[in-house]
């Protein structure tokens, strides 16, 4: 009987072979804003090497804009050094705003990444940092967290000369008048992205996927070691989908694939989805 057994592809799962998440579940903390003195602050270390990569803060405080002033209650982050978060440079009412830009569960944080730092804005800045929600009266509303919950904010931060990509979770209450900090991660490998919300846990079934075994022998596919239902297609490597088929626990697939030949076989259980490489002599 001759048996190949297949090379997994870093496809379906998003899994990297060097990938490393480092995560921290926070009991949740709440900042209120202040009076325009004193900033609530919360200071995110990612790795627990002692240096701050970021703060976020909420603040309530007044800005005069072309001869008009208004009270502003707001949420926002400022940087350290050289580090970065997903965002823009705007422009309202003709002064520069960094405002941090909304990350979904499951996106990707990485080079490709739109990132702000402390040098994006040209000039004078209407609020401090990079905002991240806040109300300003009669000038409006501003920034893209507002009445969220369970977002992300994408940062870019250095540990030892080497950038790092990361995450932090939050909730922000209102245009402005609190943010809730609940939890952050990151990758260790420099240079690796990472999506918004991965903590580094590989589910039971990804797992389940990942440990498959699949071979050809005698004219037919086996597959071992998943349970349960799940579907199953192949493709050649032209990308043309040339079986698609419906299984059940341990299952042998009648085929007249040609010998050799690659194919790729995807499977797919719950949301999960992984993609394998057979070869056929």
């Amino acid at each position: 009987m001759n048996k190949r057994v297949l090379s997994i592809l870093i496809l379906g799962l998003g899994l990297s072979a060097n990938a490393q998440i480092n995560y921290t579940d926070i009991t949740d903390v709440t900042l209120t804003s202040a009076n325009a003195t004193t900033r609530i602050s919360y200071d995110v270390d990612f790795n627990g090497d002692g240096i701050n990569d970021t703060y976020l803060f909420a603040l309530d405080t007044s800005i005069t804009v072309l001869g008009q002033t208004a009270e502003v209650t707001l949420v926002s982050s400022e940087f350290y050094g050289t580090n970065e978060m997903v965002g823009e440079l705007t422009t309202p009412i003709g002064s520069e705003l960094l405002k941090l830009s909304v990350v979904n569960f499951g996106e990707t944080i990485s080079v490709s990444s739109a990132f702000i730092n402390s040098s994006t804005a040209s000039g004078s800045t209407l609020y401090p940092g990079a905002v991240i929600a806040s109300d300003a009266g009669s000038f409006g509303t501003s920034g893209y967290f507002a009445n969220t919950t369970n977002k992300y904010i994408g940062v870019k931060f250095d540990i030892n000369s080497a950038f790092h990509y990361g995450w932090i979770q939050i909730d922000v209450i209102g245009n402005g008048e609190e943010i809730k900090i609940k939890s952050f991660a990151y990758e260790e490998t420099a240079g690796l992205s990472i999506n918004a919300g991965d903590t580094g846990v590989v589910n039971v079934t990804e797992n389940e996927l990942k440990n498959s075994n699949v071979y050809f022998s005698n004219s037919k596919i086996h597959i071992k070691g998943i349970t349960g239902a799940y579907n199953l297609n192949i493709y050649n490597l032209l990308g043309e989908k040339i079986l698609q088929k419906s299984a059940i626990n341990t299952s042998t697939i009648a085929t007249n694939l040609s010998t050799d030949a690659v194919y790729l076989i995807q499977i797919s259980k719950d949301s999960n989805t992984i993609t394998k490489k057979l070869f056929l002599n």
